[in-house]
């Protein structure tokens, strides 16, 4: 089997991501220029944000050691979660772009999640050979 199309492979992988992108929202979240109260609420929602992406790495990366068609089934359940984050990026990149500023979802991000999310389905969903 072709080493990225490796479930365990893209799980792993996956799992990484998810704890980077969790880390990234808990001590990086950039903000516009807001009143106080409204840092506050953005810091709290970031740090939510990063704590339910570390929760999602946690049953990706221990499910590494199961069975690959188990494996399979975590990555299409995963890669149909994802389908509902693109379609948010999509939204809050593209479709209200310009309401957003400098809110909105920049291009290469969309791209990413695409791609990412493109790559745990065929993973998932790739018949034996």
């Amino acid at each position: 089997m072709n080493f990225m199309m490796n479930p365990k492979t893209v799980l792993t992988v996956i799992a990484v991501l998810n704890a980077l992108h969790g880390i990234l929202w808990i001590f990086f979240l950039p903000l516009p220029e807001m009143g106080e109260e409204a840092v506050l609420i953005g810091t709290t929602y970031g740090k939510i944000v990063g704590c339910l992406n570390l929760v999602i790495f946690s049953i990706l990366f221990f499910s590494r050691e199961l069975e690959p068609a188990s494996i399979k089934r975590i990555l299409v359940g995963t890669g149909v979660g994802f389908l509902f984050l693109n379609a948010l990026t999509i939204n809050h990149g593209i479709i209200k772009a310009e309401e957003l500023g400098e809110l909105a979802t920049p291009l290469p991000v969309i791209i990413v999640w695409a791609l990412i999310t493109i790559w745990m389905l065929s993973a998932g969903l790739r018949k034996e050979q």
